[in-house]
């Protein structure tokens, strides 16, 4: 029975959570649409990092050491819960429901597509990533090679020639740079968002069906 209403508590306060996120969301979307950099950072950095927090130690499995998970601490952070949803307006029977529909669809719903998705693209940036590298090394031993070569040039004509090579060598390293600059911030979001988990769970009340049409009426 008590584990029966942690899971069951647990269950609820992730929910009641996750809404608040999709709200947070949400309002950065709107201030970034407005230009609102404070705005933005206010709910990036105060906001949305205290309720990942909360998230993540509502939605993760049980613990099998649940002597402190009595029925007053329950009790007092169920009242935290009910302060929550009377701040962001969100009704019980909302959660409910939600709760239900996430139950009925589990692996057929949208969030294991949006989960795959992520998998999916950090295997696809790591690729691009490694070649990336590779392609680094390459440049960086040629304009190792052609500064061992400019060191032993005599003639002006030799080290003109090889100062040319190397403005064409740092420069495509400079492009290099830049690229796997990019990728790696990519990897590092996509990652981060699969380590928070309700970046995808959102989708966690809506079919794989349903996320679809979504999609194609948002392309």
């Amino acid at each position: 029975m008590k584990l029966e209403k942690i899971k069951e508590f647990k269950q609820f306060a992730s929910e009641v959570i996750l809404k608040v996120l999709i709200k947070m969301d949400k309002d950065f979307q709107n201030y970034q649409n407005l230009d609102d950099y404070d705005g933005m950072q206010k709910i990036k950095l105060e906001f949305i990092p205290k309720y990942e927090k909360l998230y993540l130690e509502f939605s993760n499995n049980i613990s099998e050491n649940l002597d402190d998970f009595d029925d007053e601490k329950i009790e007092s952070l169920m009242s935290i819960i009910n302060d929550i949803m009377k701040l962001h307006n969100i009704d019980i029977d909302y959660i409910l429901n939600d709760i239900d529909k996430r139950k009925n669809l589990k692996e057929k719903s949208g969030a294991q597509v949006v989960k795959r998705l992520f998998q999916y693209q950090i295997k696809e940036l790591e690729s691009k990533m490694k070649k990336l590298l590779e392609q680094a090394d390459t440049i960086l031993d040629a304009e190792a090679k052609l500064e061992t070569e400019l060191r032993d040039a005599i003639q002006e004509t030799n080290q003109m020639r090889i100062l040319d090579q190397l403005v064409i060598v740092r420069s495509k390293w400079s492009i290099l740079e830049k690229k796997t600059i990019q990728c790696k911030t990519a990897l590092d979001q996509l990652k981060e968002s699969l380590e928070k988990k309700w970046t995808y769970d959102i989708y966690g009340t809506i079919s794989q069906e349903e996320l679809k049409k979504v999609f194609n009426l948002k392309k």
